[in-house]
């Protein structure tokens, strides 16, 4: 072996420049050549140079290589593989990160073409792009801008493959491209069990109609307990216990107390822990407990360590109590069990809260269901109206845009056709309603339809709310009743609405909730106070279980003297409270209103008020 000084020259061979560097070392160096990256590089990259000599013309080329020699140690510590690559998409460096997932060596994978390392001696392994981009190396010499793209390797790991150019000084000439890759092997692997559980679980209350209205309200929870077992045996939960909050839980004594936690299915779960009585607190109930308490997910990865788990399964050592949500409302709880101790992960604790979301849209829809225990034939009106109540809403949105845009201008023949349009999708409703009992079958054994409630035969109700699950539940809940409902899920259209409801007497009552999305609901009850100049204005405020951001419900209280608040669960027994509270109090010209004023007009005095006086 060669003891000599090892001398690299930079440059195109120049004889003269070689005669100067000999007449300078004598015979006491050995002189290599880097006429290219690839030749400069593979000598730098294997330690074996003592001097380095530029040529004038390799200067910037000479400066370029050392600097990303001198980062080698940085990008060697990256988690993702850096490489540099030639024009002619062959490698020039590469760190470690990505020599490791090749099983190359960093002194034989430099000259190779990039996809060559992904490839075994025997041909069994090789790199599939997968998309979208499936030429980045050519897409970047020819577009000059930066793609991206996936690979799969052996059919296991997949990787997120970014390629940048790098530019001479002019902004034109390619000199190299660097090309980043990112295991997402297990991020899409996650995403696959998301999607899975997801599917699955919207089968959850998938039931035929006809098979549905056949069935009362014990059958429906009870197929409901079925098909939630079957999913948790899919995958592999062994012990799952769900409780749900009873919200009618009253102290006899007028006592405040946390509300009860009731089991709805038990499976793996001994007698003892399933009969337990739970209360939605954060103290003495447990896990289950504290996340109904909290509306937080719980992984406790050692049940014997943890002060707070109560024992459930027989020999648990680990599970994940997460929250079942609806509406920003905690109905309940899922609880997932395990024998093994750190049996779950963040990642199971993410696949069960996505897995409890289904869950409690399920629960909810058979709850609905069971308690709307109606005939088979006000069942079929009821899913023709659910299906057609918001699209004819957003019909009425827009016919009453149009005519607020010309409401100054003379009638025209074509103003006079949209509101004959309005007129009609209004009727529209109706005769869903009226001939609904045409299409019972004759087999039929209906039960008697909700009572109507004489304060709201006939009024006009107008909910705003973002959510179409609420809006929708509006129309279930008080169309029964006798009243015609009309929806908006933003301020200006409910504002538009209102103007172009008033001359054909108004909204007897208007729901509201507390943020929109183009306003808040301060900002909603001030645009409402313009167009309806009379106190106390028809207002119910839309409330949920989360944060009140800029304490908008005190504010509509003590600036408005708003009074009436309603969960946007909408249950009935509230809602008809509210309402009959809104449309039977008296009502009155606003101080400092202006007289005159002809659009819109004040709303009409309830009749029963006009009896009475």
């Amino acid at each position: 072996m060669s003891t000599k000084p090892k001398v690299l020259v930079i440059g195109e061979p120049n004889q003269a420049a070689e005669e100067a560097v000999r007449k300078e070392l004598g015979n006491h160096a050995e002189i290599l050549h880097g006429t290219g990256s690839l030749d400069t590089l593979r000598h730098l990259s294997d330690d074996e140079v003592d001097v380095v000599v530029v040529g004038r013309d390799r200067v910037r080329q000479a400066f370029d290589l050392l600097h990303l020699l001198q980062n080698r140690d940085l990008l060697d510590h990256l988690p993702e593989g850096v490489v540099l690559v030639a024009p002619n998409q062959t490698i020039l460096w590469a760190n470690k990160q990505f020599c490791e997932w090749t099983g190359a060596k960093p002194g034989e994978i430099v000259g190779r073409p990039f996809f060559a390392p992904f490839q075994s001696e025997d041909g069994t392994e090789e790199a599939e792009i997968l998309g979208p981009n499936f030429c980045p190396f050519h897409s970047v010499k020819t577009g000059g801008k930066p793609v991206q793209t996936t690979l799969r390797v052996n059919n296991r790991k997949q990787y997120e493959l970014h390629v940048a150019p790098i530019f001479e000084s002019d902004g034109e000439t390619l000199t190299h491209m660097v090309a980043c890759l990112r295991d997402v092997t297990e991020q899409n692997a996650r995403q696959k069990k998301l999607r899975a559980i997801h599917s699955a679980t919207m089968m959850l209350a998938d039931i035929p109609p006809d098979q549905l209205l056949s069935m009362r309200a014990e059958e429906r929870i009870e197929l409901l307990k079925q098909r939630i077992a079957s999913l948790a045996k899919e995958l592999n939960y062994e012990v799952i216990e769900i409780r749900l909050i009873e919200r009618n839980h009253d102290d006899p004594n007028g006592k405040d107390h946390p509300p009860a936690l009731k089991g709805l299915l038990a499976i793996g779960m001994s007698p003892e822990a399933a009969a337990r009585e739970l209360y939605a607190a954060c103290e003495g109930n447990g896990i289950t407990g504290f996340v109904a308490a909290t509306g937080k997910s719980y992984l406790c990865e050692d049940t014997q360590a943890d002060p707070l788990y109560l024992p459930g399964a027989t020999e648990a050592r680990s599970c994940v109590v997460v929250p079942l949500v609806l509406l920003n409302r905690i109905i309940g709880t899922f609880n997932v069990e395990s024998r093994v101790p750190r049996a779950f992960t963040q990642y199971d604790k993410e696949c069960i809260e996505a897995l409890s979301y289904n869950i409690a849209v399920a629960i909810n829809t058979l709850d609905l269901l069971a308690e709307e225990e109606y005939s088979v034939a006000a069942k079929s009106v009821e899913r023709i109206h659910g299906a057609v109540a918001l699209p004819i809403d957003d019909m009425l949105k827009l016919t009453s845009g149009i005519l607020n845009q010309y409401m100054e201008l003379p009638p025209t023949e074509t103003i006079k056709r949209v509101e004959r349009l309005r007129q009609i999708v209004r009727h529209m409703k109706s005769l869903i309603l009226e001939i609904g009992a045409t299409l019972a079958p004759t087999t039929a054994s209906p039960q008697p339809p909700p009572p109507k409630k004489e304060f709201l035969s006939g009024k006009r109700i107008l909910v705003v709310h973002p959510e179409d699950i609420v809006r929708s539940n509006a129309h279930s809940v008080l169309e029964p009743f006798g009243c015609v409902v009309e929806t908006a899920n933003t301020g200006a259209d409910a504002i538009g609405m209102i103007r172009a409801t008033n001359n054909e007497g108004g909204y007897a009552v208007i729901f509201g909730a507390r943020h929109l999305p183009d306003m808040n609901g301060i900002e909603f009850i001030e645009r409402l106070a313009e167009e309806i100049p009379v106190e106390p204005l028809p207002f119910i405020m839309l409330i949920d279980d989360g944060y009140d951001r800029g304490h908008i419900a005190v504010q509509a209280k003590q600036v408005w003297n708003i009074d009436q608040f309603v969960h946007s669960s909408l249950l009935r027994t509230k809602v008809l409270d509210a309402v009959e509270c809104v449309v039977s109090r008296p009502v009155r010209l606003r101080s400092g209103a202006q007289h005159g004023h002809e659009a819109p007009q004040p709303r009409p005095v309830p009749d029963e008020i006009q009896d009475k006086s």
